[in-house]
């Protein structure tokens, strides 16, 4: 067992538990559901990996080189390793010293750096992903499968100077019952760099997931993030973009949908802290059933943003009574000379517009399936990638 995986920082992680619904950032997360799963369990190496066809299942529909991982380990795809890579990308382990250092922050935990702990904590190994300089690598397809119990992964990407990527993850797949996945994604964006991100989480409801993803930008680097979740029991996930160099942009888009007796907690603070950088937030999230959803979207201006530029839209769809969806939009701005704009809606499906549909010879349960992607195409259009915008109008419908 490695130094990141200390059975004694591991119990002390234990003895703290996961932040309750007291902690403002847990304030709307599951949190009754998450702690009664078991997310400190230290790996294994006798890991039994997924077949061939758990991971065909969980594949997107992208013709892009593929990368596995199963609770935190990578699985080989073939003899020769765990999978063919673009032309100027490299995968290595972190060094342990590296993954123990992560684990060992206990100075900065606080709630919001819990998920980060955990899954440094008890993950296998962390893994580096880096693209190098001037390298325009395309499409590279990672799929994060649970292992049996509980499962950590921590991923670093780096993009050098001038450097491209999209990055298609994939969350799917389930081995048992009660299974738990942890990840912790660290992108660091170096000048003029473009990191393309489109995440999609359609866990079955057997599995619940925590999740970190920090991002940062260098001088006039882009990041344009697609995050669409679909599945899983309960989940919290957390988002942190700096925007540290001036020029750089972030356009954050997210398709969140709950059914049955689903909650999804989704946070995201966009903090411009250069001048003249830009960052978008669209968000279009539907409810049904029972399900319960959440995005707080919060955007942090500093000092020295001068020229800074955000704008921020959310929009709710609710499909019955009995779903719940809560929005909180924050502005924090500490300069002057900025922009900053925010707006969010709720509702249901508008009844003339069915009406319409109706009159026109179209039955209700198509007629609400026609408003209902209607509602999300907004979201899905500006996935760069036809094929997955296809599959995800199939299966925006709870």
């Amino acid at each position: 067992m490695s130094a990141a995986n200390d059975s004694s920082r591991v119990d002390s992680l234990r003895e703290r538990g996961l932040p309750t619904a007291r902690d403002e950032d847990w304030k709307y997360a599951p949190v009754r559901v998450l702690a009664r799963r078991d997310w400190w369990a230290l790996p294994t190496d006798a890991l039994s990996f997924p077949d061939t066809a758990a991971i065909d299942a969980a594949t997107l529909p992208v013709d892009a080189p593929r990368l596995v991982f199963a609770g935190g380990h990578a699985v080989p795809l073939s003899a020769g390793g765990f999978g063919a890579l673009p032309a100027g990308v490299t995968l290595r382990p972190l060094p342990e010293a590296a993954l123990a250092s992560s684990a060992k922050t206990t100075l900065t935990d606080t709630p919001a750096a819990r998920i980060e702990l955990i899954a440094a904590a008890t993950s296998p190994g962390g893994w580096e992903l880096a693209v190098a300089a001037g390298v325009d690598a395309g499409s590279l397809q990672l799929c994060h499968l649970p292992a049996a119990g509980a499962g950590s992964l921590v991923l670093r990407l780096k993009l050098e100077r001038g450097a491209r990527l999209t990055l298609i993850e994939s969350m799917a797949g389930s081995t048992s019952t009660n299974a738990t996945l942890t990840r912790w994604i660290q992108a660091k964006l170096a000048e003029n760099s473009v990191l393309t991100q489109i995440s999609v989480q359609w866990l079955p409801t057997d599995v619940a997931l925590l999740e970190q993803v920090d991002v940062t930008l260098a001088r006039d680097a882009t990041y344009h993030a697609f995050a669409c979740t679909l599945g899983g029991q309960a989940a919290h996930t957390a988002a942190r973009v700096t925007l540290e160099g001036v020029g750089a942009n972030a356009h954050w888009n997210q398709l969140l949908r709950v059914a049955g007796t689903q909650h999804t907690d989704s946070h995201l603070t966009m903090t411009h802290a250069a001048p003249q950088t830009r960052s978008t937030q669209t968000v279009r999230a539907l409810a049904d059933g029972r399900g319960r959803g959440a995005f707080s979207g919060k955007v942090v201006m500093v000092e020295g943003a001068k020229g800074a530029d955000s704008a921020q839209s959310i929009r709710n769809l609710l499909l019955c009574a009995t779903a719940e969806l809560d929005t909180r939009p924050q502005l924090e701005i500490h300069v002057d000379e900025v922009k900053a704009s925010h707006g969010t809606t709720t509702g249901s499906l508008d009844e003339q517009a069915l009406f319409y549909l109706r009159s026109r010879g179209i039955d209700e349960p198509e007629a609400r399936r026609l408003l209902t992607q209607a509602f999300t195409a907004e979201v899905i259009s500006r996935v760069p990638v036809p094929a997955l915008r296809d599959w995800l109008t199939l299966r925006v419908l709870p």
